[in-house]
This record gives C-alpha cells, sequence and structure tokens, in this order.
C-alpha cells in the first residue's frame, strides 16, 4: 500500500538533527513580551531552561502554589515570588528587572503575565512567535 511505501521510505530517510532542532523549536517556543519599541523580553519555556534554572522554576511554582493555597499569604510574598519565576525563565536578567520594574506592583498584569506565558509554552502547545 502507499502508507507503507512511505513510512518505508521514511525510516530509510531518517531525520536531521537540524530538523529535530527545528521541531522542538516549534513545540517548545519562548514567550517574547514587547517591552517598549525597540525591546523584547524572552521568556523561555521550563523546557529549554538549563537543568538549575527548571529546578528552580519547580520551587518557585510549589512556593506558588503553597501561597495560594494559604489564605494569609501576603502579597508582597506573591509578588516577590513571580518577580523571581520571571528572573529565573528571562534569556536576560537585565531585561527581566525592566519588565519587573514596568509592571511595578500591578499584581494582576504580573499574574496574567505569567498564566498566560505558562499556558502558552506547555509542552504540545503551538508556538507564540514575534513575528
Amino acid at each position: 500500500s502507499w502508507s507503507a511505501l512511505w513510512e518505508v521510505r521514511a525510516m530509510e530517510q531518517g531525520v536531521t538533527l537540524e530538523g529535530l532542532r527545528q521541531e522542538a523549536s516549534k513545540r517548545y517556543a519562548d514567550y517574547p513580551v514587547h517591552l517598549d519599541e525597540t525591546t523584547w523580553v524572552v521568556l523561555r519555556a521550563p523546557l529549554r531552561l538549563s537543568t538549575d534554572d527548571r529546578s528552580r522554576l519547580r520551587q518557585l511554582q510549589r512556593s506558588l502554589s503553597d501561597m495560594q493555597d494559604d489564605p494569609q499569604y501576603s502579597d508582597v510574598d506573591l509578588l516577590e515570588t513571580l518577580r523571581n519565576m520571571i528572573r529565573t525563565v528571562a534569556n536576560d536578567r537585565r531585561l527581566a528587572d525592566q519588565l519587573i520594574e514596568a509592571i511595578g506592583e500591578d499584581l494582576a498584569l504580573l499574574q496574567t503575565l505569567f498564566e498566560d506565558y505558562s499556558e502558552r509554552t506547555q509542552a504540545g502547545e503551538a508556538s507564540h512567535s514575534a513575528d
């Protein structure tokens, strides 16, 4: 059958490392945030982080979850945790700090940013490009 012939051909040809890189870039796309006319802050997808950064992100996510389950959590602690999450996933710490400064103490904006980032960078989601 045609499909069996195609599968055999695909197996013979294999895949290239470059092809796999392109596929990984699509699947695990970064999340660019337009800070101003010339500046983009790139928030990296969790699987694109170093092992240490990914581990730190998981710790911060656990802290965030614990805080949200505790009615006594402070807004200051929540702000700092979300800010540290952005610093952890940003590809440039200086730009992450500029983004955090631009957001200020707007907890709703910070929470919305991180929720949207989390949704868009989950494995298998469509890429979110800066085009």
